[in-house]
């Protein structure tokens, strides 16, 4: 029965998830906001959303913070792998080429974000009970959204139209985002007991499938961008959403009851957030060096460096389950 109420609420997740990105696009139309804003910021919070829903799930209806970090570092992961797909798919278009200033700015952001978690779990200091590598991420993840915003340039693709009025558009992300908090709730409770019951532990679980499963709107998102020709808005999704996630973890330290997150939380993590900022800095590095883009059957060399690197995570991640 717990697979069955998987599968269902993970469909609900990734169809309403589907829908947001729908609705993100028709956003940057209504209100005449850029694809590249909307890409980095309110794109990548709603494809965030099942993360952050589920996380707290994790936290509040099972007691698993092993689930909650293993589902946002997990993600991040997968949100990497996802420029993959979308190179293999796309092999006529150049996924790497002219990515904005904005949406490189928030990947360093994101970079140094993850790198700063790791922290917490070996500084001791605390505010109440709320760890003081919390309120950093907090603070850094604000400033890193303001700074982005104010070099963003709008894109040449944002004079697309649509049917639907701001209030149409509202209302209907109101009801898909509604639909992933009941739905994101369920999966974290079936994710747990299927964690339970195979023995694979609730880091390999969080990591692994509710981590994929979670990211499937991001996949879905970047699609539907490319495929209308905003390389930007896609890879601001994805950059965006890997910055989002990670401030899920605050959110996670506040709402913990039992007191400090870090101190209830495998350090096996550690790897794992060392593997997504690995996975963050080779698209970096795949957009910045433009005389070193080897193309493999279509797809670049960076590309394939994020798919040996998501299976050695993997494979990590199974060993110390």
């Amino acid at each position: 029965m717990d697979y069955i109420l998987f599968t269902l609420s993970a469909a609900i997740v990734v169809g309403a998830g589907v829908k947001l990105s729908e609705y993100g696009d028709a956003l940057a139309a209504v209100t005449g906001l850029g694809r590249s804003f909307i890409g980095i910021t309110l794109l990548a919070l709603f494809t965030s959303l099942p993360e952050l829903i589920s996380t707290i799930g994790a936290l509040t209806l099972v007691d698993s913070p092993n689930l909650a970090f293993g589902n946002v570092y997990g993600s991040n992961m997968f949100n990497m792998f996802t420029i993959f797909l979308l190179d293999a798919v796309f092999r006529k278009t150049d996924v790497y080429d002219g990515i904005s200033e904005s949406n490189i700015l928030t990947a360093l952001y994101a970079c140094l974000v993850t790198v700063l978690s790791v922290l917490g779990f070996y500084i001791k200091i605390y505010i109440g009970p709320i760890s003081v590598v919390t309120l950093i991420i907090i603070v850094l993840f604000l400033y890193s959204s303001y700074i982005s915003y104010k070099v963003l340039e709008k894109d040449d693709d944002d004079d697309d139209d649509t049917d639907m009025t701001l209030a149409g558009v509202s209302w209907r992300m109101g009801i898909a985002a509604l639909a992933i908090v009941f739905a994101g709730l369920l999966m974290s409770k079936t994710a747990d007991a299927i964690a339970f019951q195979t023995g694979l532990g609730d880091s390999f679980v969080g990591s692994f499938f509710l981590a994929v499963v979670t990211s499937l709107p991001e996949v879905a998102a970047c699609y539907g961008a490319i495929r209308v020709g905003s390389v930007n808005m896609a890879m601001g999704n994805l950059f965006g959403s890997n910055l989002f996630n990670m401030a899920i973890i605050p959110v996670a330290d506040i709402i913990y009851v039992k007191g400090p997150i870090f101190n209830y939380v495998a350090k096996g993590h550690i790897v794992a957030a060392i593997f997504a900022t690995i996975a963050i800095l080779i698209p970096i590095i795949g957009i910045r060096e433009r005389n070193f883009r080897i193309r493999i059957f279509g797809v670049a060399f960076h590309s394939y460096s994020l798919v040996v690197l998501y299976m050695v995570y993997s494979v990590y991640l199974y060993m110390v389950r």
